[in-house]
């Protein structure tokens, strides 16, 4: 028969995983694997969790994302200006 209960620790970390605020997939399994290896969360719930985690995680949150897109359009607008000195030209 399977257990139908689940420690604290998982049920918080689900609630948050599925409460529809972006959150970081590295973040996730590294605090999934922090609680598995402490024993503070059974493999199956870890398994569940990962499962969870990497369907569910983003690579980058959206807040970040608009900082990381400025950096780049920043870094490409250096960039054209130093291949048009290089060239002689003047950049578009």
């Amino acid at each position: 028969m399977e257990n139908l209960e689940h420690s604290s620790n998982y049920s918080i970390l689900k609630n948050r995983m599925m409460n529809g605020v972006p959150f970081l997939k590295e973040r996730a399994l590294e605090r999934i694997t922090a609680l598995a290896n402490a024993f503070e969360i059974t493999q199956t719930e870890a398994e569940e969790l990962n499962g969870i985690a990497n369907s569910s995680g983003v690579e980058i949150l959206p807040e970040d994302a608009l900082g990381r897109l400025g950096a780049v359009e920043t870094a490409t607008d250096e960039l054209t200006l130093m291949v048009a000195e290089m060239i002689g030209g003047a950049a578009v």
